[in-house]
């Protein structure tokens, strides 16, 4: 789930990221942009895996690896927290 405290700013499909609380930013292309949008505290890793698959027309191994550890960098800053 994404953190209170973190905006987002969408520009042609790609992602900026801020952490009002320390002022580090962090930058996403078109899918890191997507999983972000998904992490809403509503779906698990799997289900926002899925999307991905359908959305972008990837391999469901490639996305979980992707997507883990895109969640697993944006936990480490501080960025999604466990829902």
């Amino acid at each position: 789930m994404r953190r209170e405290g973190v905006a987002a700013q969408v520009a042609d499909g790609e992602a900026v990221l801020l952490d009002i609380e320390s002022g580090g930013y962090f930058a996403l292309n078109q899918v890191g942009s997507r999983i972000w949008e998904l992490c809403d505290g509503t779906r698990s890793t799997a289900e926002i895996v899925s999307v991905i698959c359908d959305e972008f027309d990837v391999a469901e191994d490639v996305a979980a690896a992707d997507a883990h550890e895109l969640l697993s960098e944006l936990e480490r800053e501080k960025l999604v927290v466990e829902a």
